[in-house]
């Protein structure tokens, strides 16, 4: 029996047993023979999303570890409204349980974004939550006479300035009658902001004060070595006291503390302090401005780490960059949902401390944290050397569309725009626009985003120096849903590809023994050739396919947040099993319906709260990057895959025994009569070839030999991910590693020890 894979190959000879391994062996060889036949010409390397950054957990990216709110800036607001019913002056939201008070929405700017009327703008006169018609709607928005009448069911974009509250994104702690307020006049010369802090401590004291590294039991962070602290400041009166403080709180350890003496003019204060940290579990962290008896402005603050390499010129800490750098992601996805959809593409190219904090979301009105910025993001990828993927605002104007075209084929400080420093930049308009979660960004009807989306690639398509052959404009479908998808597409005509989030594993129910521990991973092995071969992710490549579009992969991962399972077992998502299987995924995917474009979600996130109360160690791929330096396995599985994508995807033959098993009504609905046990996918680039093999059994070793005529020599090297224990994580030691390269004799057989990841690489003549 033969059966036609993709991959690099190579004979390995010489049997390599696990020492100590306690599992069954195949008695029969499978062969894996490598062909000069290219399947899939140059693919790019498997990617990441970059998520938001925060304060607390493994989101602190940023160089600038107060990054929320550095210059005590305002807010922008930016909303998507479905005007479900409306009259001649007023429309009403479909969301009755909007969050947004009376009056948030009065004075906001609107645009509408689809129907007869797209691109008409007009002035809100008032949003109120009480309703004189449709009361069993949502918010309601009576517009300023010059505004046509809104037709029903159309969407349109809110957008408004929230100035003032300068202390957002601070911790404020009084005594007596200390207060805080904004400052818009008396601003330090050239500052790139619009506010500053006024702190007033007559006769009381107050502070001033920025938590992070919060998450109980676990830092992110270790302070070692030269870090660089700066804020801008002046002294109103002459008594004014002002004491800057770097700690550990719970239990109390000063990092660094210092008494400064303000001038009544405007001044930057820059020191320089050396910290090293030993305990790896040390507390929160806070940097605290202690002000008392008198009156100070601040402005403009930052604490960062002092760079100790030359091959970091982003805002994002090194730590971060050497990871993505070690990682070599194919394309690394611009996804700061909670700071960055909300926003204007102005803020998005403003530099950090001109940012302003930008929301969207109907649960919520207030915003905290700024976004990183495009610019921002587009370095890091040229640094790592990643294709850009840019999530931009689903309320995007016309006119930043255009803007942003101009932007990215614009020449900078060297001479090149940023669109000739890549290969290919993908633009998506919105995140999930489907997805009633992201209420205020979301256009649940996919006819009308469809409609939406068509007109802004058709400018972004006319802009002076577009260069279709390095921009992909993407528009997001549902996986689970594939006729959703089909509907977007057949109300646009202007897209290059469709992209999905393919997760596994979403519902997956209490494991019983010994029995239930296999089913789950028998399932989890499983899922990803079920969904290529007949499951949803088919649908869509064959619906992309009869548009005649690319279909991307925007986020794949497990999400498991439903299902009977207990704290206990969730662990599982983060286990070597979990890491092989995500990979293995995306490379079926690459080889069985040419996704080129893929992204695991993501690179940040420690855990994430399920409906039912329990936690789940989702979707971050680094527990920490700085601190233990652990990674989940799926970050491991995905930068070993990527070592070896060099060159072209070959065709690969298996033949001799092609071990299966049958699994039915498997966790999460998993059904396949043949789920193959041994994937082997081959890359080639003309000297050399990489060997990506799987063995995706439960509890069994095979034996392989491997078969390729241009092979030079029998000898390789071997690099490998396996524990005894498919459940095995990082999340408290490192258990699950890559093995250092090992030089292997190609001559005789390899014994693949179950649920494990190879990667053989040799030389070809």
């Amino acid at each position: 029996m033969q059966r036609a894979a993709t991959l690099f190959s190579c004979v390995i000879a010489t049997t390599l047993l696990c020492a100590g391994c306690k599992h069954a062996r195949s008695s029969t060889v499978t062969t894996i023979t490598v062909t000069d036949q290219v399947l899939r010409a140059n693919p790019t390397r498997l990617g990441i999303n970059l998520d938001d950054h925060n304060f607390y957990d493994s989101a602190q990216i940023m160089k600038n570890l107060l990054f929320r709110n550095p210059g005590f800036e305002g807010m922008h607001y930016q909303s998507i409204f479905h005007c479900k019913k409306s009259t001649a002056s007023a429309c009403i939201d479909e969301n009755q349980y909007a969050a947004w008070p009376e009056g948030f929405w009065n004075g906001a700017s609107v645009e509408v974004l689809t129907g007869g009327l797209t691109g008409r703008a007009g002035t809100v006169q008032n949003s109120t939550k009480t309703k004189t018609f449709a009361p069993d709607l949502g918010a309601q928005l009576t517009f300023a006479p010059g505004m046509d009448t809104i037709p029903a069911d159309s969407y349109i974009s809110l957008r408004k300035d929230f100035p003032g509250d300068a202390d957002t994104g601070w911790w404020i702690e009084k005594q007596g009658g200390a207060t805080t307020s904004t400052e818009l006049k008396d601003l330090p010369p050239g500052t790139q902001g619009k506010q500053a802090l006024r702190v007033s401590a007559a006769g009381s004291s107050i502070g001033v004060i920025s938590y992070f590294d919060s998450t109980k039991g676990h830092n992110f962070l270790r302070f070692s070595g030269k870090y660089h602290l700066s804020f801008r400041a002046k002294k109103i009166s002459s008594q004014a006291s002002v004491q800057v403080s770097l700690r550990r709180v719970d239990p109390n350890h000063v990092l660094y503390n210092q008494s400064v003496n303000l001038s009544p003019q405007w001044h930057t204060y820059d020191y320089t302090f050396t910290a090293n940290e030993t305990d790896p579990n040390a507390g929160t962290a806070a940097l605290s401005f202690s002000i008392s008896n008198g009156e100070v402005l601040l402005d403009d603050v930052s604490l960062e780490e002092v760079s100790t390499t030359q091959s970091n010129p982003t805002v994002f800490r090194d730590a971060v960059v050497d990871t993505l750098q070690r990682v070599h992601p194919g394309v690394l996805r611009f996804m700061a949902a909670h700071t960055a959809l909300g926003s204007t593409l102005d803020n998005l190219l403003a530099p950090p401390m001109a940012r302003v904090r930008s929301g969207y979301s109907v649960w919520n009105p207030k915003q905290e944290d700024i976004p990183y910025g495009i610019d921002d993001f587009l370095l890091l990828c040229q640094t790592v050397g990643a294709e850009p993927w840019l999530t931009l605002p689903g309320a995007l104007s016309q006119q930043e569309a255009a803007q942003l075209i101009a932007h990215l084929v614009a020449p900078r400080g060297d001479g090149r725009s940023w669109l000739q420093s890549f290969m290919k930049i993908h633009l998506e308009v919105g995140n999930e626009m489907w997805n009633s979660q992201f209420a205020g960004e979301s256009m649940e009807d996919s006819i009308a985003y469809g409609r939406r989306v068509a007109p802004l690639f058709g400018i972004m398509r006319k802009q002076k120096g577009y260069d279709a052959g390095r921009i992909d404009l993407e528009i997001g479908g549902q996986s689970a849903y594939s006729g959703r998808s089909k509907a977007m597409l057949d109300a646009n005509t202007a897209a290059d590809s469709l992209s999905i989030a393919p997760y596994m594993m979403r519902s997956v129910d209490q494991p019983v023994g010994d029995e239930g521990k296999r089913r789950l991973y028998q399932s989890l092995f499983a899922q990803p050739e079920m969904m290529v071969r007949k499951g949803t992710t088919f649908e869509n490549e064959e619906i992309a396919r009869s548009h005649r579009l690319n279909l991307s992969v925007y986020e794949t991962n497990l999400t498991t947040l439903e299902g009977s399972i207990e704290q206990d077992q969730l662990s599982f998502t983060a286990s070597q099993g979990a890491g092989i299987a995500v990979v293995d995924q995306m490379l079926l995917m690459l080889r069985d319906l040419n996704i080129r474009t893929q992204s695991l979600f993501s690179l940040t996130q420690y855990q994430f709260g399920r409906p039912d109360g329990s936690a789940v160690p989702l979707w971050g791929a680094v527990l920490d990057m700085g601190n233990t330096n652990r990674w989940r396995p799926q970050l491991l599985a995905l930068s070993l895959a990527n070592s070896a994508i060099d060159g072209d995807m070959l065709v690969v033959k298996i033949s001799g025994e092609d071990p299966t098993y049958s699994i039915r009504k498997g966790e999460d609905e998993t059904t396949l009569a043949d789920a193959h046990e041994i994937q082997a996918f081959v890359f080639g680039d003309g000297t050399r070839r990489h060997l990506i093999v799987m063995n995706l059994s439960y509890d069994a070793s095979h034996a392989i030999s491997l078969a390729d005529p241009r092979m030079t020599a029998k000898s390789g090297t071997m690099r490998r991910i396996y524990s005894e224990n498919v459940g095995d994580t990082n999340e408290d030691a490192e258990k699950v590693k890559i093995s250092d390269s090992a030089s292997i004799d190609l001559g005789g057989t390899l014994t693949l020890p179950p649920h494990s990841m190879t990667v053989i690489e040799y030389a070809v003549k």
